[in-house]
């Protein structure tokens, strides 16, 4: 671990250090396999391939309505339920990564062509860009699902939405309430009036003592 370095694609000290800290190295012989299971990361994945080749098949969390659509998200704990319907597939050769957003199942093969008797791949996490159109397009599902159940992303993903800490601004489900707590925020925010909020006046929110409740 202390020879691993991000690769060159990870800009920033946020990501840099997120990476340092979340990296782990994948060693496997040729047909060695990973079963189908949805990780427990709340921001972007990623799968680095240092050697060899491996083939990728990836879905979607199956659609939620309820908790007795949930499904086991463990190793190979899809199969028995007959959702396990993979949207993508691909391989990954040497010196390429696959990136994957928070929830999606997926399964890997290392086949038995074109391999060495060992292949090496690391992983890790990107705190950015945070995932947040993504959290949005899929909140119904993603609330009902084991990371959300898990409580650490319900905690991060509530802060894309209230730009405070997490946990600092108790949930409710009263709409006057969110839109008076949305105009509040935006009065804070909106630095020239104009009534809306770009990143400058945001970056500016969250470096400021007065503006941004602290971490």
């Amino acid at each position: 671990q202390r020879e691993w370095r991000p690769p060159y694609f990870v800009r920033g000290y946020v990501n840099r250090r997120e990476a340092n800290e979340s990296q782990e190295l994948w060693f496997s012989r040729r047909r060695g396999a990973v079963f189908a299971h949805a990780d427990t990361y709340c921001t972007a994945a990623v799968s680095l391939q240092l050697s060899g080749r491996k083939r990728w098949r990836l879905m979607p969390a199956p659609p939620i309505a309820s908790s007795a659509d949930l499904v086991d998200y463990h190793d190979g704990r899809i199969y028995g339920s007959g959702k396990w319907r993979p949207a993508f597939e691909g391989t990954v050769e040497e010196g390429e990564a696959i990136v994957f957003p928070p929830g999606l199942f997926h399964e890997t093969l290392v086949p038995e062509e074109g391999n060495p008797a060992c292949t090496a791949s690391s992983t890790f996490q990107l705190q950015l860009p945070a995932p947040s159109g993504y959290v949005r397009a899929f909140l119904p599902s993603l609330a009902l699902s084991h990371l959300y159940s898990e409580g650490h992303c319900r905690q991060r993903w509530h802060s894309y939405a209230t730009l405070a800490a997490p946990a600092a601004v108790p949930p409710t489900l009263d709409r006057a309430a969110c839109l008076a707590a949305a105009a509040a925020l935006l009065r804070q925010i909106d630095a020239d009036g104009d009534g809306g909020a770009d990143v400058r006046e945001i970056e500016a929110h969250l470096s400021s003592p007065d503006g941004a409740t602290a971490w």
